[in-house]
């Protein structure tokens, strides 16, 4: 059942795009390109295992006038969702559409004791390819491990045209906080304070 929390995907991923386009990282005609951050989409056309699923992430990002089917980033969030149920949903975006999602996101929340909250945050590439968990709540000592990097393919794929001066391999890091930031206003609105 979705909570408020579940909003912070969709803000993060935005807030993430206009940093890409404020650090040069992708031109304003990119950002263009993208159909924005949404939620509340319905898909279907699952293959294999998963054919005949219907999901609904709780955010993604499209490209316009692409001609597959499917967003190139999705985010799940979880909160009252087992574990392997989370999982589940991070197959079928990626085994699902045949590795035509580029980046799985999936945030987890925990209702700990005390109206205290605890949360995680685990990237997975096109390949499949989980990337290490880093946590939402409590946040880590060192802010370096806040940050994961991606390269522009890993990002993209071809589904951007590249510019002048932009190579495939080009890094991008994405920094947790901004998840952190969000998922921090919204844990207070729900009368929640993020584990220390």
């Amino acid at each position: 059942m979705p909570v408020r929390i579940h909003e912070t995907a969709q803000i993060a991923l935005g807030e993430i795009l206009v940093y890409m386009k404020q650090t040069n990282f992708i031109s304003y005609d990119q950002l263009h390109l993208l159909a924005g951050v949404v939620s509340g989409a319905t898909y279907t056309g699952f293959v294999g295992p998963y054919a005949g699923t219907v999901k609904e992430p709780d955010a993604l990002v499209r490209v316009r006038r692409r001609p597959q089917l499917w967003p190139i980033w999705v985010a799940e969030v979880g909160w009252s969702e087992s574990r392997p149920s989370l999982d589940r949903d991070i197959d079928i975006w990626l085994r699902g559409t045949d590795y035509m999602v580029l980046l799985t996101i999936l945030l987890k929340y925990d209702l700990r004791m005390s109206s205290t909250i605890a949360g995680y945050i685990i990237f997975y590439t096109q390949n499949g390819t989980r990337i290490n968990r880093r946590e939402i709540f409590p946040a880590p000592p060192n802010p370096i491990d806040d940050q994961i990097t991606f390269t522009r393919e890993e990002l993209f794929g071809d589904s951007l045209t590249l510019e002048p001066g932009q190579a495939p391999g080009d890094t991008y890091t994405i920094d947790v906080s901004v998840f952190r930031s969000f998922a921090t206003e919204y844990a207070e609105l729900m009368g929640l304070t993020p584990v220390t």
